[in-house]
């Protein structure tokens, strides 16, 4: 089974190519997790920053976001958390995936 704890709040800082987020992907989940931030706009999105394994039991709390897309502004977005699960013995990515929106994007120097 996959379970999920998190915050629909992010903080995205232009000057250190990062963002404040928290992502839990409890004990009781049996799949590795990896995060990905988009900005939608006009149902357009933008990719933000993409995160590393998040194990079973692990959290985490800063993304990098220096892989970007979308050339971004100071000011607050609607966003979306796209979650992709892993088999943590073999990598095979699951069959499933969850779409968390209605994320607030704040954007600051």
């Amino acid at each position: 089974s996959v379970s999920m704890v998190f915050t629909k709040g992010v903080t995205v800082s232009l000057s250190s190519d990062t963002s404040e987020i928290y992502y839990q992907n409890p004990d009781t989940s049996d799949h590795n997790a990896v995060l990905e931030l988009y900005i939608v706009s006009n149902d357009v999105e933008y990719f933000i920053g993409k995160t590393g394994v998040i194990p079973p039991g692990n959290a985490l709390y800063e993304m990098s976001i220096a892989e970007r897309d979308a050339k971004i502004s100071t000011g607050v977005y609607m966003g979306l958390f796209r979650v992709s699960f892993y088999n943590p013995v073999t990598g095979e990515r699951a069959p499933l995936q969850s779409d968390i929106t209605e994320v607030t994007v704040t954007v600051t120097e």
